[in-house]
């Protein structure tokens, strides 16, 4: 559990609350026309396909229940054009995708084949109503060709056309490849072969679920000459569809302060290569630092597919070195996030740390008595262990908290026991002149990692309860590893009351009972006061005082009113609680004499006045 330390509001054991939730992971999704797809909240409708030919350049064939890419062995390549409606995902970032095709036919004489997709500038292509070509000339024609994006008649020819044929210019279609399968021409008729994208191919998947103009794709043959593979298309019967698969997750939206470091292999961009070898990894940070290759060890790779089939950089004996290191000075809190995956227990894995040799390093530690599959945090002499098998190879989101006086260390969001308790990863990380920091090792001392190194974020404070749940669940969701980290939830509201508020008198209504099951920070308390719909005061604070006389003016009625509180967390997710308020307006004093009097109260009263 993550341990509060005075500064979240409630002790909480996530593994114990994990329970309630079930298994966390990055979220899937599928996508097939006709099916029930519940991210759309009901039948999906969202895929078109449609072949174009070479030798039928002007007939649109996008109702036909088959596609198919390469040749046709009689007088056409073919081509397919191929685009799936996502916007459901929007806010999501897809990690992993591919489609699955089932074969309908394998044309006499077809060959082994890559087919690989490309982006589709146009956006404005019509899959069509066609159904069959080699007929005469019908309005059945209207839609996407060879020649035309959307024709609209076929005699005379109308309609948009594409700048070369077959979508062969740089204005039609982009050079990167965005994913592909293989055919190797002795598939079997029912069989499915699946299309996998690549990085680029999901970086385009994340920009059509987010509003990018979506283009689609265009499906074309390394050898074009090729008989071609058959496949069921979207118009095929609802089994034998296309399934398009994503995986995706929500990303780091709202950023905790003080981040000094943020590496992230996922982002394609940030990597710079020499062929597969690193060269620059770039920070995401605001400080824009770069972790380089300086010629010592063995250089770091890129892998394509690594946690979760996403990017990572491989590391084997070499390090990456941050020139000048980071603005943490000794002593001074801080937080370190790494998401990595090593492989070896022979010696320990250096997994960061200072040219001065203060590091963090996991799996064997022989010196002190052959401590396999551990966690070790070292500051100058002093060692902190956690125990041996907490820490075994294969995929971990591992987080380090330096306190004031103590350190404290996770694996996948359930804690280490670390050994001794006290101050190990409290050093200088580049506050002085000569220190450099490094990922993937410490020193160049043969004991660096061996590995992949997916995503690295460090700051420069002690993040809170809730600072540490927020980017665990983004590591823990976008890498696909279960673990302790909660998924955002609304607040708890607590409205309190009821309430009775006397004629003339102020009432003060308290939502300070509300809290956040996962840590989040409540930034704003609403009340609804005279049951509209419509919130009469917002603040940060949980307690609003209000006088009769307004209430009144509010609509309130003597007697029960309902009101409802609204509270909001610091991601945005709110919830409401009502409660009661009574309005009261004491007795006329005559009245109250007369009832009495009637009750036989009168000598009492009349004593009392005298």
């Amino acid at each position: 559990m993550f341990t509060c330390t005075g500064r979240c509001r409630h002790v909480l054991s996530l593994l114990s609350v994990l329970s309630l939730c079930g298994a966390l992971g990055a979220a899937t999704f599928t996508f097939q026309e006709g099916a029930t797809t519940p991210v759309v909240g009901g039948t999906y409708s969202g895929a078109e396909d449609a072949n174009i030919l070479s030798g039928f350049a002007n007939e649109n064939v996008g109702q036909r229940a088959d596609f198919e890419v390469a040749n046709n062995g009689v007088n056409s390549v073919i081509r397919e054009v191929m685009r799936w409606d996502l916007s459901a995902l929007d806010g999501y970032v897809v990690s992993t995708a591919w489609f699955d095709a089932k074969v309908k036919q394998v044309r006499t004489g077809a060959g082994a084949n890559t087919i690989n997709a490309y982006e589709i500038f146009p956006t404005d292509w019509v899959e069509g109503i066609g159904a069959g070509v080699g007929g005469s000339a019908t309005a059945d024609d209207r839609g996407v060709t060879w020649n035309r994006r959307n024709q609209t008649n076929h005699s005379p020819l109308e309609g948009p056309t594409w700048a070369a044929g077959g979508l062969a210019a740089g204005t039609d279609r982009g050079t990167t490849v965005l994913g592909s399968y293989a055919v190797t021409g002795s598939e079997a008729v029912g069989a499915t072969t699946r299309f996998t994208f690549t990085p680029a191919g999901t970086a385009a998947l994340t920009g059509w679920a987010n509003g990018a103009s979506n283009g689609g794709m265009l499906l074309q043959a390394s050898n074009e000459s090729t008989p071609a593979v058959i496949y069921h298309s979207s118009q095929a019967a609802q089994a034998e569809r296309p399934v398009l698969t994503i995986n995706a997750y929500k990303p780091l939206t709202n950023v905790p302060s003080g981040l000094e470091l943020w590496l992230d292999a996922t982002d394609v961009a940030s990597v710079a290569t020499s062929g597969s070898a690193v060269t620059s990894w770039l920070d995401k940070s605001p400080k824009a630092r770069s972790a380089d290759w300086y010629s010592l060890g063995n250089q770091p790779t890129y892998v394509l597919s690594s946690i979760n089939g996403l990017p990572a950089i491989r590391f084997n004996r070499g390090d990456l070195r941050i020139s000048g290191g980071l603005d943490i000075a000794a002593g001074q809190e801080r937080t370190i996030f790494a998401v990595f995956n090593y492989t070896t227990l022979t010696g320990n894995n250096e997994i960061m740390g200072t040219s001065t040799g203060q590091m963090i390093d996991v799996g064997q530690w022989t010196p002190t008595g052959n401590q396999n599959q551990r966690l070790r945090l070292r500051q100058d002499s002093a060692n902190a262990f956690s125990p041996a098998g907490s820490f075994p190879t294969g995929s971990s989101i591992l987080t380090a908290q330096a306190l004031s006086g103590s350190t404290l260390a996770w694996r996948n969001g359930s804690p280490l026991a670390l050994s001794p308790t006290g101050e190990a990863l409290h050093y200088d990380m580049g506050v002085g002149s000569s220190v450099n920091y490094y990922i993937g090792g410490a020193t160049f001392n043969g004991r660096q990692m061996i590995g992949d190194m997916a995503e690295v974020l460090i700051f420069d404070r002690a993040l809170s309860a809730g600072d540490l749940n927020d980017v665990g669940i983004y590591l823990q969701d976008k890498y696909g590893l279960t673990g302790g980290y909660l998924p955002n939830t609304p607040p708890t509201p607590d409205a309190d009351g009821p309430y009775t508020l006397m004629e003339g008198r102020v009432v003060t209504l308290d939502g300070s009972g509300s809290w956040d099951f996962d840590f989040d920070l409540l930034t704003e308390y609403a009340w609804d006061l005279n049951n509209d719909g419509l919130y009469d005061w917002t603040g940060a604070s949980p307690a609003a005082s209000f006088h009769f006389a307004d209430l009144l003016d509010l609509g309130l009625n003597v007697g029960p009113n309902p009101v409802t509180l609204r509270v909001t967390d610091d991601d945005g997710m709110w919830a409401t609680a009502q409660t009661t308020l009574i309005l009261e307006v004491p007795e006329p004093a005559s009245l109250t004499l007369l009832a009495m009097a009637a009750c036989g109260l009168g000598g009492y009263v009349r004593r009392r006045r005298r």
